[in-house]
This record gives structure tokens, sequence and C-alpha cells, in this order.
């Protein structure tokens, strides 16, 4: 111990030396991992952009094909109302040629000779349309 309280200077100026250097060692470690932490943090940010543009780009497909699926229903509905159009035409058609039908069935209709008294009677046209098989050809009722 002696040889201690002779030497405290130099004991105690070693003691420093080796804090200085403890010190240096310890400033580069925390340099480095401060240099390290910053790549990190700067892979983290890229990375956090690329998730960013891939939402960006994510929400435009979604977008596109709301868009798409909206004229897809759009152009069924169109095509439906087409097709309900072409039913209520095809319909008409059909009841213009019924009605065109019924019209020829009275044209062919025989002429009734009824006598009011007179001699000379009033040819009217019968009322009740003539079935198909009962209908007899144009040329039976020509003069």
């Amino acid at each position: 111990m002696q040889w201690l309280n002779d030497n405290a200077g130099a004991v105690q100026g070693l003691a420093t030396i080796i804090l200085v250097v403890v010190t240096i060692a310890y400033v580069m470690v925390t340099a480095r991992i401060s240099k390290a932490t910053q790549r990190q943090v700067d892979a983290t940010l890229q990375e956090v952009e690329a998730t960013r543009q891939e939402v960006a780009t994510t929400k435009e497909l979604v977008q596109s094909a709301t868009a798409q699926a909206q004229a897809t229903r759009d152009q069924a509905d169109l095509t439906s109302q087409l097709v309900e159009s072409a039913a209520l035409q095809a319909a008409a058609s059909e009841a213009v040629a019924r009605e065109s039908e019924r019209a020829r069935a009275y044209a062919y209709l025989p002429l009734v000779t009824v006598r009011f008294g007179g001699s000379t009677g009033n040819r009217v046209n019968c009322s009740s349309p003539i079935k198909e098989a009962e209908r007899p050809s144009k040329s039976a009722y020509k003069p």
C-alpha cells in the first residue's frame, strides 16, 4: 500500500490514460451503432415508400375494376332493356299479324241478304268470323 501512496500521481495519470482510451473506444462503438441505426431507418423508410406506392397502385386497380364492373352492370342492364324491347316488338308484331289475319277473315265473310219488308234487301256483314276450316275459297264469292 505504501507503494501506491508513493506513486499516487503516476497511478492516477495511468488510470486517466486508460479512461481516455476506454472513452475513445466507447465513442467509436457508439458512432458505429449510430451509423447502423441510420442505415436501418433509411431502409425502413424506403420500404414504407415502396409499400405506399403498392397501396396506391392497388387502390387504382380496385377503382379501375370497380368502374369496369359498373360498366359491365350498365351494359347488362342495357342488354336486358334491349331484349325486353325486342320481346315487346315481337309481341306487337304478333298482335298486328293476328289482327291482320282477323281482318282477312272478316273480308271473306259471306254477305247475307236480309229482307225488311221490301223486295230489295239490305246487305250486312256477319259479325262472327268463320273458322279456317269453314272458310270458303275466294273464288266462291266472285260473281
